[in-house]
């Protein structure tokens, strides 16, 4: 099978990761075909290294069982690990952090194109 996944010239199209079982694993999903999209995958990731810089995350924080180094946190509904049913997740200290990312236009724009 030749590996194009990366091939510019090929035609836009999701292109699935497969085991040896056939199982998919994973798809690549080339982006949207929107002007504004790589804007505000940059503006997305700039806001996000401005407020982790003015976090001033603890050691702690940025060592957890995601990785090493950055910060990790959870933001939306949680349901499993003891819960009951779903509940929202609280942040604490990190509220502010948490809704200034989450109500960024272009988060949401990320967010409306992943999800949908």
């Amino acid at each position: 099978m030749k590996r194009d996944f990366f091939n510019r010239t090929s035609p836009r199209r999701d292109r699935p990761i497969i085991d040896s079982q056939g199982r998919v694993l994973s798809v690549l999903v080339p982006p949207p075909e929107d002007p504004l999209y790589q804007a505000s995958s940059t503006r997305v990731f700039d806001k996000m290294m401005a407020e982790g810089k003015a976090a001033n995350f603890s050691p702690g924080e940025l060592s957890h069982k995601r990785g090493k180094g950055f910060a990790a946190i959870n933001a939306g509904l949680s349901y499993g690990n003891g819960h009951k049913k779903p509940t929202q997740l609280k942040h604490g200290a990190r509220e502010v952090l948490v809704s200034n990312l989450l109500e960024d236009p272009n988060l949401q724009r990320l967010a409306a194109y992943q999800d949908g």
